[in-house]
């Protein structure tokens, strides 16, 4: 009855002067006719071209004199393919037959991996994890290196298993991040290079924009095809990342020793010293908007900035050993204020070395 009840993609017609090649006639491995299939063939080694319509059952194909290499794919069977060497034919003769056969697509027993491709910069640090729909939790799936260069591996593959199904995730750290940062027109800025990672499997891919990213994680949906073999939707891939870019901060550049007022070190006469600073922008700030402040003998007092080395480096004046006082930094952006260090205790001592 299903081969009764199947259609038949109805010849192309063909006007005279216009030669008629072959007749393709598409069977499951049952002989029964398949509807619903592309065929693509090419002549003589040239471009491929796709069949308008898909087939249901038969198609005739008409072109020039020549070899015909034919192709024919439907979801759920093995593509299959065929040469038909032959002279086409004049409107009067019959086109050359052939038949071709699909079997069924089976999932092989070590199914397809996705594919993770890396640009050639940095060295990111990569994990991957798959649901474990009875306990809920996740369990490590390890990586395995494809390519590998001077500079680390480029491509990893993700192995997938014929039972996964639910989400993957994939988490890589140590990505380039941003470069250093520079003034440009009064105004922060920082160099990111394009970064762009590379999902694939199979003759699908999908690329994610990670550019000035310091970490990322990557949610993979992992369903079955047709044939239920493993399969990630790269479509519904979510990303979510960790910008390199920092938030407004100060922040000591050397050390700190904090201590009781009867340590030994503490001992010694305060001595009014430069004590430096890193001050962390986010970009587009102007540094007109920006400063350090920090107190100083009951007053807040106003720090000297400069960039030096990519950074932005300020300098505050304090007694060394910072005896019996409060000891508090702050930046301003934009008239907003950012508590680097606050330590409001007035039974300690406090000594800086380093950073200066």
């Amino acid at each position: 009855m299903a081969a009764c009840q199947t259609t038949e993609t109805p010849p192309a017609a063909t006007p005279c002067g216009v030669n008629t090649a072959v007749t393709v006639t598409l069977l499951d491995e049952t002989n029964i006719r398949l509807d619903g299939v592309q065929v693509s063939y090419r002549v003589n080694g040239g471009e491929w071209a796709a069949y308008p319509e898909r087939v249901n059952g038969r198609v005739t194909l008409t072109g020039i004199t020549g070899t015909y290499q034919i192709r024919a794919q439907k979801p759920g069977y093995r593509t299959s393919e065929t040469i038909v060497p032959l002279a086409a034919f004049s409107c009067e003769g019959e086109p050359a037959q052939t038949t071709m056969i699909l079997p069924p697509a089976q999932c092989p027993v070590t199914p397809h991996p996705l594919l993770i491709q890396l640009p050639p910069a940095g060295t990111p640090q990569l994990y991957a994890a798959a649901a474990n729909p009875r306990t809920g939790g996740d369990r490590e799936r390890a990586l395995t290196c494809q390519e590998q260069d001077d500079h680390g591996c480029r491509q990893y593959a993700l192995p997938l298993q014929q039972g996964d199904l639910g989400n993957f995730s994939l988490e890589i750290e140590g990505l380039p991040g941003i470069g250093d940062m520079e003034v440009v027109d009064g105004a922060v800025s920082y160099a990111a290079a394009p970064y762009d990672l590379t999902l694939s499997q199979g003759n699908r891919q999908q690329t994610f924009d990670l550019a000035a990213a310091e970490s990322a994680t990557l949610t993979l949906p992992v369903e079955r095809d047709e044939v239920g073999c493993p399969l990630v939707d790269l479509t519904a891939v979510t990303l979510t990342t960790t910008s390199a870019y920092p938030e407004p901060g100060v922040y000591l550049a050397g050390n700190l020793l904090m201590t009781d007022l009867s340590a030994e070190v503490c001992q010694q006469t305060p001595v009014l010293s430069d004590i430096t600073f890193i001050m962390k922008l986010p970009p587009g700030t102007r540094l007109e908007d920006a400063q350090m402040i920090y107190w100083r003998d009951e007053a807040w007092v106003t720090g000297e900035c400069r960039l030096e080395d990519g950074q932005y480096l300020c300098t505050a004046q304090l007694p060394n050993p910072l005896v019996n006082q409060t000891y508090s930094v702050r930046a301003v952006v934009n008239g907003q204020e950012y508590i680097g260090t606050q330590l409001p205790f007035s039974n300690m001592c406090m000594v800086f070395s380093g950073g200066d």
